[in-house]
């Protein structure tokens, strides 16, 4: 029946997640490390994860490009502002968790209900 197809291709969807994005890491750099490829031009790309505490950056050292993982210190706005005036591409990933980014919705999207029911009954 139709209940049972849907649930195949749900099945195919939660497949298609799971396939590893990260990419081949070939090693770790500090973060004033990071700076120093950022103003030596040799970033070409960083991807943020965890909310933006752990950098994956894209950096062409010599004639090779490598991926180093940085972790970044809590306010990372002004490495976001060094990489713009680059020009370097910023990829921000969410949670791999999608059930974690669901709640987080939920939690997000509650007080606004609330909000919105307050200024609804005082109109």
């Amino acid at each position: 029946g139709a209940g049972q197809q849907q649930q195949q291709h749900q099945q195919q969807q939660v497949q298609q997640q799971e396939q590893p994005r990260n990419p081949q890491v070939s090693g770790r750099v500090t973060y004033s490390r990071l700076l120093e490829f950022v103003a030596d031009s040799s970033v070409t790309r960083v991807d943020l994860y965890e909310m933006g505490r752990t950098a994956v950056v894209t950096a062409k050292i010599g004639d090779r490009e490598q991926q180093l993982v940085c972790d970044l210190p809590g306010a990372t706005t002004g490495l976001i502002e060094k990489l713009q005036a680059k020009n370097i591409s910023i990829e921000v990933h969410g949670p791999e968790k999608p059930n974690q980014l669901t709640t987080a919705l939920a939690d997000a999207a509650f007080p606004l209900l609330i909000i919105a029911g307050l200024l609804f009954l005082r109109s």
